[in-house]
């Protein structure tokens, strides 16, 4: 297993994206994987010359927001209020 981290809202370069592929390539098994968030799943997709057969090898952690303790009634007040004071 190899780690590469990026920090969060990453611009990837081309020297990055040729450490993923180089790293990907590497790895001494015939099971390889990339295992990724979505968003950056998604923004790795749309990178011109990334490798259509490394995608294919690609996972990734989905994002999901649950709220606690009716946290979504609160939330969703705090939108409206906030969107129906400006009428």
């Amino acid at each position: 297993m190899i780690h590469l981290r990026f920090p969060d809202h990453h611009e990837f370069s081309p020297k990055d994206i040729l450490d993923i592929i180089t790293s990907f390539n590497n790895l001494k098994t015939s099971l390889k994987y990339i295992v990724t968030t979505e968003k950056d799943a998604v923004r790795l997709a749309e990178l011109k010359g990334f490798p259509e057969e490394i995608m294919q090898s690609a996972f990734y952690v989905p994002v999901s927001i649950e709220f606690l303790y009716d946290g979504d009634k609160k939330f969703n007040k705090l939108i409206k209020d906030y969107v129906g004071k400006d009428k």
